[in-house]
C-alpha cells in the first residue's frame, strides 16, 4: 500500500474538516511540541481521533470502517494471538478464501504483514482502518480474557511452531510460568498443568541442570506428530528457570511412525493370531538419521497393527529423543526387568538396548504379545524373530523392507 503524496493536513481540508488556519496553527504546535500532525490536531481540539484516522485511510487509499463483534469473522480474529494484536493493533475481520482483512490504526509493515500472513495463512491481505478505541474493544470481545488464560506446554508450542516461529523459550519465576516465541514482535502466553513434566516430553536430552550455570545442548523437539532439531539454552535457579530452543532443522519423519505397506501389516495380524510375534529392526547406515529410527521404533507396534496399543518402551541409555510411548530407563538386568513386566496386561513392547540375547527374545514372548527389538552391540545377530525389518531411504522418503516371516515362535 502506497502513501499518496497529499499531506494529511491537506487531505483534511479538502474534505472540509479543517481550514487553512487550522492547519497553520496545527504546525506551530507540532514544531514546539514534536509528535504527528494529526495528533497536534487532535491536542487542539481541531479535530477528533476518527477524523485524523478517516484522512489517514484517504491518504493511504484505504478504506476507514467502525465496526462492532457481531460483524467480524470470531474465527479468524482469533488466528492472531491476543497480545500480538494488542501489542501491534492489528485484528483479522473477515476471510474470503485466501484472502484476509485487517484492521489496524496506521498502515502495517512488511514484517507484520507476513505475521499475520503466517497466523492466518493466508496468501492476501488486505488493510482497513480504524481507530485503536474500536481495535482495543473488538479485542476484549474477540478474546475475553485469553491472554490471562493458562495454555499447555504442548499447545504453546504448536501455535509457535504453526506461525512459523523458529526461537521460543519458557521463562519461570515462582508459580509464573511463561511461554514465549517471536514472529514480528515477542509473543508470550501463560503456561499452566505439568509444564515442566511435558517440556521433558517434548525435548529430550533434559539434562539435569546445574544452578547458577549457563547449560548449552543438542537436542531433538517433538510435537503434533512431527520433530525438530534444536539448539537449546537454559539457566537454572532454586525457583526460577529461563530455557529458549533454536530450531536448526526439521528431521524428515512423522515421530510416532513410518506409513508400513498394508500387505505387511496383514502378514503381522496373521503372525498374530497363532501366537507372540517378535520384530527386529535395524537401519541403513548413512542413510536414515539415527534419531529417526529410535523415534519410530516407540510407535511401531501402533504402525504394524493399524491401532492404537498399550506400549512400554524400554531404553538402556538416556533417551535421546521424545517417543510417543510409556518410557522405562533400564537401572538393571533386562533379564530381571522383563520377569516383573509379565505381571502387567502389555499390548506391545518396545525394545531399544544394547545388548540382547535368546533368553530375553523368550522372555519378551510372555510379556506382550507383540515385541520389538532393536540391538546395537552383540548377541543378538543369531536370534530369530519372525521378521526383520529394515528402515531405508528412498529419495525423501523412508520405507521398510523385511524378510519373509517364519510360521511360528522359537
Amino acid at each position: 500500500m502506497e502513501k499518496r503524496s497529499t499531506p494529511i493536513g491537506e487531505v483534511l481540508s479538502g474534505l472540509g474538516i479543517i481550514t487553512a488556519s487550522d492547519v497553520e496553527r496545527a504546525l506551530a504546535h507540532q514544531r514546539s511540541r514534536g509528535g504527528y500532525f494529526g495528533d497536534a490536531l487532535v491536542e487542539l481540539g481541531l479535530v477528533s481521533v476518527e477524523q485524523v484516522k478517516f484522512g489517514l485511510a484517504d491518504q493511504y487509499d484505504l478504506p476507514y470502517v467502525r465496526l462492532h463483534p457481531e460483524t467480524i469473522d470470531l474465527a479468524v480474529a482469533r488466528l492472531v494471538p491476543a497480545e500480538w494484536a494488542r501489542e501491534h493493533l492489528i485484528l483479522p475481520v473477515l476471510r474470503d478464501a485466501n484472502r484476509v482483512t485487517v484492521i489496524l490504526t496506521v498502515p502495517p509493515s512488511e514484517e507484520e504483514l507476513a505475521a499475520v500472513r503466517r497466523f492466518t495463512k493466508a496468501e492476501h491481505i488486505e488493510a482497513a482502518v480504524s481507530t485503536e478505541e474500536t481495535i482495543r474493544a473488538l479485542l476484549d470481545a474477540v478474546h475475553n480474557g485469553d491472554t490471562a488464560a493458562e495454555l499447555p506446554l504442548q499447545s504453546w508450542l504448536a501455535e509457535a511452531l504453526a506461525v512459523g516461529a523458529t526461537s521460543f523459550g519458557v521463562s519461570a519465576r515462582g508459580d509464573r510460568i511463561e511461554g514465549w516465541y517471536r514472529v514480528g514482535g515477542v509473543v508470550r502466553r501463560n503456561l499452566g498443568g505439568q509444564w515442566m513434566t511435558d517440556l521433558r516430553h517434548a525435548v529430550a536430552p533434559m539434562p539435569e541442570l546445574r544452578p547458577g550455570q549457563v547449560e548449552d545442548w543438542p537436542a531433538i523437539l517433538s510435537t503434533g506428530g512431527r520433530m525438530w532439531r534444536v539448539e537449546c539454552s537454559a539457566i537454572r535457579d532454586v525457583d526460577a528457570l529461563e530455557w529458549v530452543a533454536r530450531i536448526s532443522a526439521p528431521l524428515p519423519v512423522d515421530s510416532a511412525q513410518v506409513p508400513v505397506p498394508p500387505a505387511l501389516r496383514e502378514r503381522v495380524a496373521a503372525a498374530l493370531g497363532k501366537g507372540p510375534v517378535t520384530v527386529s529392526v535395524c537401519s541403513d547406515p548413512g542413510q536414515v538419521d539415527r534419531g529417526v529410527l529410535e523415534a519410530v521404533l516407540a510407535g511401531l507396534p501402533a504402525a504394524l497393527t493399524g491401532s492404537p496399543v498399550r506400549t512400554l518402551h524400554l531404553v538402556d541409555r538416556a533417551v535421546a529423543v521424545p517417543t510417543p510411548a510409556l518410557s522405562v530407563r533400564l537401572d538393571k538386568p533386562l533379564s530381571e526387568v522383563l520377569a516383573s513386566l509379565q505381571a502387567f496386561a502389555l499390548e506391545a513392547l518396545t525394545l531399544d538396548v544394547r545388548s540382547f540375547d535368546a533368553e530375553d527374545l523368550a522372555a519378551t514372548r510372555r510379556v506382550a504379545p507383540l515385541a520389538v527389538v532393536r540391538s546395537s552391540g552383540s548377541g543378538s545377530g543369531d536370534l530369530h524373530f519372525d521378521f526383520d525389518l529394515c528402515l531405508r531411504a528412498d529419495g525423501d522418503d523412508l520405507l521398510w523392507t523385511t524378510d519373509s516371516p517364519t510360521d511360528g515362535a522359537d
